[in-house]
Formats: structure tokens, C-alpha cells, sequence
């Protein structure tokens, strides 16, 4: 796992468990916005990696190519993969041949993935809503858990999991056609 990934999932756990008593809410919800960017660094590594490579020569590279990879974008890329069938044509070949609908791991990923980002934004723009250290710590399980899926998912589909990575980055450009 990238050390980023590990570092914030980390932070968000502390963040959870700050105040022992009674978190303050500066805490949760910063926590959970750690475990969503926690996921979100992870699957942008894990997406350079595979399109880039893992050489060290090429670092630059996969710091350059994460640069394109852009929230909404990854939300809308992880709707798709949510489906039993995408609404993208150019994804609907891949389904029946990767067996996208049936891998359960994508599926844990993708909705999780939706999930962290929407509580995130919650946590950090929506006031009038109160988070608890459940909150927090169920939001950092969701993240190990859709990491835990990303790579099990490798482990028994590189190619699934090169198309979902391949998704994520090239969005901006594909996602409308």
C-alpha cells in the first residue's frame, strides 16, 4: 500500500480517537475527510502504476499522471463500474468480457469510493451536520475495506484492474462519448 495511503489512514484513525470523551467535531470530520483522501491516493498510485509502471525511473511520470485524475471524474468513472450494465458504450464491451458485473471486489471499491467522497464533502461543507466517532471510524474501515478489495481484485483480475485504472484516468476525455 502507498505510504501516503497508510499515513492518512492512520491520521484518520487517530483523528477518530482524539478526544476520548467527547470528540470535537474538528476531529471527525477531518478524520473522515483523511480516510476519503487515504482511498483516493491509494487508487491514484495503484492507477499510475499500472499505466505508468513501477520503475523507479519512472516516478516523475506516475507524479505527472496523477495530476489528471479528478474527483468528480473518478466518482463518475466508479458509477459506471457500480452497474450491472454501464451507460458508457465504450465501456460495454468490457463487461461481459472482464466480468465487471460479477466481481464483487470492483463493486466494494467503486461504491465505497462514492460513499467517502459524498460523506467527505458533508464533513467539510455541510455545518449543520454532526458527525460521531462511529462515523469517523466506520469511514476509515470503508477505506481499508475498499483497499483490502483493490487488492484482491489485482490478485485475480490485473486486467479488470487495469481497466478501472485506465477509466479513472482518462475520464476527462472519455467520459462524455
Amino acid at each position: 500500500m502507498a505510504r501516503l495511503s497508510l499515513d492518512l489512514l492512520a491520521q484518520a484513525r487517530v483523528l477518530a480517537r482524539r478526544e476520548p470523551r467527547r470528540p470535537k467535531q474538528a476531529s471527525l470530520r477531518r478524520s473522515i475527510s483523511a480516510s476519503y483522501y487515504a482511498l483516493f491516493h491509494f487508487l491514484g498510485e495503484e492507477s499510475t502504476k499500472l499505466t505508468v509502471g513501477t520503475a523507479h525511473n519512472r516516478t516523475e511520470l506516475r507524479q505527472f499522471a496523477g495530476r489528471a485524475l479528478v474527483h468528480a471524474k473518478m466518482k463518475n468513472v466508479c458509477d459506471e463500474f457500480t452497474k450491472a450494465t454501464p451507460k458508457s458504450d465504450l465501456l460495454k464491451p468490457f463487461w461481459p468480457a472482464l466480468q465487471v458485473a460479477a466481481s464483487a471486489e470492483i463493486v466494494t471499491v467503486a461504491a465505497t469510493f462514492i460513499d467517502l467522497q459524498e460523506l467527505r464533502h458533508a464533513a467539510d461543507y455541510d455545518l449543520t451536520r454532526s458527525f460521531t466517532r462511529q462515523d469517523a471510524e466506520t469511514a476509515a474501515d470503508q477505506a481499508k475495506d475498499a483497499i483490502d478489495a483493490w487488492i484482491q481484485l489485482r490478485a485475480a483480475s490485473e486486467q479488470l484492474a487495469l481497466l478501472f485504472a485506465l477509466s479513472l484516468m482518462l475520464w476527462p476525455g472519455l467520459g462524455g462519448r
